[in-house]
């Protein structure tokens, strides 16, 4: 049983497929979001629709085509989530949303089919 709600938060979502064990540093244990730690090929995916699974792939997204996602994405969570964006919200400018791009991944839902990185992914 976990000794404490944030404890059990972070489990629930490693258990949901959300959160992955990046690393542990003696009783100190370091999440990250599953896509940071696995290839894309491996993040294919198949949802249930009723009686029958829905397949789908991802694209990571590189950082220029996250703007527009994280404006929107702003202009929706900013409340929940906006302690996570240094500072910045759906009014903020192109450059400022470019420049926090890189520490928040986004995708795209695509057909299945073979994964894809960005250009700039270092998992080519």
């Amino acid at each position: 049983m976990p000794e404490n709600v944030v404890r059990a938060v972070f489990e629930a979502y490693t258990v949901a497929g959300v959160l992955g064990l990046a690393r542990r540093e003696g009783n100190i244990r370091h999440y990250d979001l599953l896509e940071r730690l696995l290839p894309a090929e491996l993040l294919a995916h198949e949802v249930p629709v009723g009686r029958r699974a829905e397949s789908f792939r991802g694209r990571e997204l590189a950082d220029e085509e996250k703007v527009p996602v994280l404006r929107a994405y702003l202009r929706r969570w900013k409340a929940e989530v906006g302690i996570f964006f240094e500072g910045t919200g759906p009014d903020s400018t192109d450059d400022q949303l470019r420049a926090i791009a890189p520490k928040h991944p986004a995708f795209e839902v695509l057909p299945p089919g073979p994964a894809t990185l960005p250009p700039s992914s270092p998992n080519q």
